[in-house]
C-alpha cells in the first residue's frame, strides 16, 4: 500500500489536485414494497477539500453538502451502473438530499477528521447534521485504485428516515460512502 508524502500546510480541492478523485455515497431500498420494487442509487460528491495539516497531521475531509448528486441507479450488490436518471427525478431527489436529508442550509459541511490510518483501514469522527460518531473505513487497493469504504448508520447521525405510505417504500438507514484514489493522484502529492 502506498503512503501518502503529506508535507506542510496543504488544502487539496476536488476542483484542482483531486480532480482525478471520485466519492459516492450508496443508497439502498428498505419497507416491504421498497425492497421488491425500490432501486438502490448512487450520488456523487462535487465538491470536496482534504486539509493535510501540518508535517505528520492526519487528514480532514470536508464536503459540501449542497454537492451531493444524484448520478444513477445501481445493481445493489455489484454498484455497478443499471440506469440513468431522468431530469425531474434528479431535481427531486437533490432537493430532498439537500433540504431534507442533510438539512444542508443549516449543516452546509461534513467533515471526517481521521484518528488512525493503517494499510487496511482509516479511523476516524465523522461529523453529520452537527452529530459526531467515530467510523471504521475499509481501504484496499484495487487496480491502479485506492479504495476507501465507509459505511454509516443515518440513525446515528439523527438523520431523518425517508419513508412513503407507512414505512412501505423507505430508505435503508445503511448507507456507504465510497472514495477512489488513483495511484496517479497519490504520487502527485
Amino acid at each position: 500500500m502506498p503512503s501518502f508524502p503529506w508535507r506542510g500546510d496543504r488544502r487539496l480541492s476536488s476542483e484542482r489536485e483531486l480532480a482525478a478523485v471520485d466519492m459516492y455515497v450508496y443508497t439502498q431500498p428498505a419497507g416491504l414494497l421498497g425492497r421488491l420494487v425500490g432501486r438502490a442509487l448512487r450520488f456523487r460528491v462535487e465538491r470536496f477539500l482534504v486539509d493535510l495539516g501540518r508535517d505528520g497531521a492526519l487528514p480532514r475531509v470536508e464536503v459540501d453538502a449542497e454537492s451531493l448528486r444524484p448520478q444513477c441507479e445501481v445493481y445493489p450488490t455489484t454498484k455497478f451502473e443499471r440506469a440513468p436518471l431522468g431530469y425531474a427525478e434528479v431535481e427531486r431527489l437533490q432537493r430532498r438530499t439537500r433540504g431534507y436529508t442533510l438539512d444542508a442550509p443549516r449543516y452546509p459541511t461534513i467533515t471526517f477528521d481521521t484518528t488512525a490510518s493503517r494499510e487496511d483501514a482509516v479511523e476516524g469522527v465523522l461529523c453529520l447534521r452537527g452529530a459526531s460518531q467515530p467510523i471504521r473505513c475499509t481501504k484496499a487497493v484495487e487496480g491502479a485504485e485506492v479504495v476507501v469504504r465507509c459505511p454509516l448508520s443515518l440513525a446515528a447521525f439523527n438523520v431523518p428516515r425517508y419513508s412513503l405510505w407507512l414505512g412501505l417504500f423507505s430508505v435503508s438507514d445503511a448507507v456507504e460512502v465510497e472514495t477512489r484514489i488513483p495511484s496517479k493522484t497519490i504520487l502527485s502529492l
